[in-house]
């Protein structure tokens, strides 16, 4: 089913005429992307920063970030659609309500987010700015998965480079500074 999922998702994307990101067209991306979409294989966009998904999108057409299949879905894309897709994406109201999370769990997870001081840059909120990602509310498994990518130098983390903080958590610290993301709401309560 997965790879039916991204057949439909590749085709599509490069079936659409060069430069065309209108809405009907969004519609392949939001399958994957929107917080209806509840898919935690790739993160909700509803709201997300435009120059934040500028960046994203350029880095993965150039080879400077790699997650199948949007590495290869990049590839087509002129800065005109980058340009349209971040727009549009930015322009929709974040719709993932946060995840249950074990009050322990959390409580451990906030303890690593303060460790690492993660609020200076993604903001009290965790909403992030500009080029730096709302991660309050995003999917757990998500989150996971970068914060291990972070960890082993397979994703750049702006601005201290290859993650090198986040090679010092253990997989438990990661996990539950996951779910403490995930489940954010009015203070992390």
């Amino acid at each position: 089913m997965r790879v039916l999922m991204w057949a439909v998702c590749l085709a599509a994307v490069w079936s659409a005429p060069s430069g065309a990101a209108e809405p009907a067209d969004i519609g392949v991306c939001l399958d994957c992307h929107s917080g209806s979409a509840r898919r935690a294989v790739a993160p909700n966009l509803d709201g997300q920063h435009a120059a934040y998904l500028r960046t994203q999108l350029r880095r993965f057409r150039e080879h400077a970030r790699e997650a199948f299949p949007m590495d290869a879905l990049a590839q087509g894309f002129d800065d005109a659609l980058i340009d349209r897709l971040a727009a549009t994406f930015a322009e929709r109201a974040w719709s993932a309500p946060a995840a249950s999370v074990d009050p322990v769990l959390r409580d451990a997870g906030l303890r690593v987010l303060e460790r690492f001081d993660c609020a200076a840059c993604h903001g009290k909120g965790f909403t992030g700015q500009e080029e730096i990602p709302r991660v309050a509310g995003q999917y757990e498994d998500y989150l996971d998965r970068q914060l291990r990518a972070f960890a082993r130098d397979e994703r750049s983390h702006p601005p201290t480079g290859n993650g090198s903080p986040m090679a010092k958590l253990d997989d438990q610290e990661r996990q539950a500074a996951a779910a403490a993301l995930a489940g954010w709401q009015n203070g992390g309560r």
